[in-house]
């Protein structure tokens, strides 16, 4: 009886290993994530007066399908979305802040978003007791005034907040210290000065100046194959020599490749690719993220997608020098333990090539 308790208690111990091993290791796939509903308090202010009759909201991000990815314990994340389309969430927002001067009718705001963005990173490896999770709100906005036929630029508001993860007040805390920033720049800023004659953009200029995320989200589709020594070649889809080799890296269970190291041949010349932005392989793009070396991103509609850190971290033969490469402020080193936790999801911005 005691031999068969013995056998039972290392089989059992054994499974839990087994099963403890293969969740360490398992890639969420970005296709199929469920949302995730955000509601964020409005805050109770004593209002600000601005002085235009009317604000208008233009959501010019170059994805307006969700805002970033909520992480989920031991599970794929989901997408985060708001009670409302990004338009009308940001003008609820922002006309509960404000008081307008109705009798200024020659004035209107024009607050176009370029980035609103929910980012989780670690700073410190994981333990049982605290998870260490940071969320961080990456925000760009570019405010225009809007008199008669002209816009007028009066400020960019543009910078990261950044606070522990709490499911109750993560995502309120990181929305008040935006619009607390951006009523502080509206409120302070000097429009006779702004407003004048040299500083006018056309109604034509500022129209080509909101195309150029939506254009850019149909490039996944016409792509080409090569390596690409910056962003900006590849925004105009120059590519760089005639053809490549590769060190590849798979991942934990060697069925795909997950990183590589990449050497362009350029006149029959063989080179390294290690100052170079990224290589695309005919349905993966491969993005640069430190000394040549290479990490996947899964293409996931009209976007890119790194869909799991820790395998990249797994590749047995790249161990110590993963642990020196960063993303989003989030070493693979830290990942290796803290993707047990969470799995964290990072997507290709168009608007600057990097990683949020």
């Amino acid at each position: 009886m005691r031999t068969v308790c013995y056998i039972f208690f290392f089989s059992c111990s054994f499974l839990c290993g087994q099963a403890q091993r293969s969740l360490a290791v398992f890639t969420p796939s970005p296709y199929g994530l469920a949302d995730q509903l955000i509601i964020v308090e409005k805050k109770i202010t004593d209002k600000i007066n601005l002085p235009a009759k009317e604000i208008e909201i233009i959501d010019n991000r170059f994805d307006n399908s969700k805002q970033g990815f909520y992480p989920v314990y031991k599970n794929a994340p989901r997408l985060i979305i708001f009670e409302q389309n990004m338009t009308d969430w940001f003008h609820s927002h922002l006309v509960n802040l404000v008081n307008l001067n109705q009798q200024d009718s020659g004035r209107r705001f024009l607050c176009v978003i370029q980035r609103f963005w929910f980012s989780n990173s670690a700073e410190q490896r994981f333990t049982p007791f605290k998870q260490h999770l940071e969320t961080s709100l990456f925000y760009k906005v570019e405010i225009f005034s809007h008199v008669g036929d002209s816009y007028f630029p009066l400020k960019r508001t543009e910078g990261i907040f950044k606070t522990s993860f709490n499911e109750q007040s993560t995502y309120t805390i990181l929305v008040d210290s935006f619009f607390t920033v951006l009523l502080k720049d509206l409120q302070h800023t000097d429009y006779s000065l702004k407003e004048t004659q040299k500083n006018a953009l056309p109604q034509e200029q500022v129209t080509n100046y909101l195309k150029k995320n939506s254009e850019r989200l149909g490039m996944i589709k016409h792509l080409k194959r090569g390596v690409y020594e910056s962003y900006s070649d590849f925004v105009q889809q120059k590519i760089l020599g005639d053809s490549v080799e590769l060190v590849k890296y798979n991942d934990y269970f060697e069925r795909q490749i997950v990183a590589c190291h990449i050497g362009v041949y350029v006149k029959n010349f063989l080179q390294s690719c290690n100052k170079y932005w990224g290589y695309f392989d005919g349905r993966y793009l491969f993005l640069n993220v430190g000394d040549g070396f290479f990490i996947k991103l899964t293409p996931w509609y009209d976007q890119f997608i790194l869909a799991d850190l820790q395998q990249v971290a797994y590749a047995k033969k790249k161990k110590p020098f993963v642990s020196e490469v960063e993303i989003a402020n989030t070493s693979y080193d830290i990942i290796k333990d803290f993707a047990k936790a969470y799995h964290l999801f990072f997507q290709l911005d168009y608007t600057d090539g990097k990683l949020y």
